[in-house]
């Protein structure tokens, strides 16, 4: 069996020989990386299959997390094609003192955990999620910051996908309750004033729960 240092460097010859974007490859064996790290010390009976997709998503997705069924099993997407510039626009999006500290592989990263937390919402069934209403409880003066601004952001891409003419169906599954708790998650890991780096904080982090 293929170790996963093995299998990135597989995916980053396949993609290179086909001609793709130095760093759109770069950041996917990243993100491809971090997912098969982390989903094997979550799940180590069933790590999940991620696969590498060659096209861009059309709703503007970097990476997707799918549940099994309808004749499809449980996998992770990277969307390679235009990786590199979903990161420049991260960066820009971030305050001037945070921007030197959103590497590639940080980005790659905060993907990844996004994209787990998912996989844990359906896997982990008694999972307390955040929400809109919720996050207001959280212990932490941070987390309920975090939440505050989630929360707005939910709003205005809602907006947004209305004005740009996204059906209805789309918007609900873009801003549900899970999207609103994978972001929260994220935006723990993106923002937290003491950089969060372990394994073992991100894997405890993953696993946060609302009160």
């Amino acid at each position: 069996m293929k170790t996963i240092k093995e299998h990135a460097e597989g995916f980053r010859k396949s993609l290179t020989a086909k001609g793709f974007h130095k760093k759109d490859v770069s950041l996917s064996v990243a993100i491809f990386t971090h997912l098969a790290t982390l989903d094997t010390l979550l799940f180590p009976a069933k790590p999940a299959r991620i696969e590498m997709c060659r096209v861009q998503h059309r709703g503007g997705f970097d990476a997707q997390y799918s549940k099994p069924g309808g004749g499809h099993r449980e996998h992770f997407a990277i969307f390679v094609p235009g990786l590199h510039e979903s990161w420049q626009r991260s960066v820009c999006e971030l305050p001037c003192d945070g921007r030197s500290k959103m590497t590639m592989s940080r980005f790659a990263l905060i993907i990844a955990v996004h994209e787990l937390r998912h996989r844990l919402q359906f896997r982990l069934k008694g999972l307390r999620k955040f929400n809109a209403w919720n996050y207001t409880k959280a212990s932490s003066s941070f987390v309920r910051r975090v939440g505050r601004f989630v929360q707005l952001v939910v709003r205005h891409e809602r907006k947004k996908m209305r004005k740009d003419g996204w059906p209805a169906s789309f918007i609900r599954r873009r801003t549900n309750t899970d999207e609103f708790d994978a972001l929260v998650i994220e935006y723990v890991l993106t923002h937290h004033p003491r950089r969060i780096r372990s394994r073992k904080r991100i894997l405890k982090l993953l696993r946060t729960e609302a009160c």
